[in-house]
């Protein structure tokens, strides 16, 4: 059974400018040590892949990022096959992609 699905796009440019203007504060803001810890390539479309998907899970959770749910209690890791998925929720399923300028996401939460 589901009990949500949640979806985000966010335009990478936008991230970019986040990272450019704040830098490491942006990065301890809204991300883990161990997100930070594993950026590779491309930083804009690797932060905006994973703001997309901390947005779609708050969706999906149904309650957003507020008081209940910071984006810092929510994050993504990789399995040994370079799988994204996020370390606090078992029953989450993640998809991520970016093209066109956008990072997209999809979760889907098993009830």
């Amino acid at each position: 059974m589901i009990f949500g699905i949640g979806c985000d796009i966010v335009e990478i440019s936008r991230i970019k400018l986040m990272l450019d203007t704040h830098g490491d504060l942006f990065k301890r803001k809204v991300f883990t040590k161990m997100e930070i810890s594993m950026e590779k390539g491309d930083l804009a479309c690797y932060y905006a892949n994973r703001f997309a998907a901390k947005e779609a899970y708050a969706k999906a959770v149904g309650v957003g990022i507020s008081d209940l749910l910071s984006f810092k209690d929510i994050e993504i890791l990789y399995d040994v096959r370079m799988k994204p998925y996020f370390s606090n929720a078992s029953k989450a399923h993640l998809s991520m992609s970016n093209d066109g300028g956008f990072a997209i996401a999809y979760v889907v939460i098993e009830g």
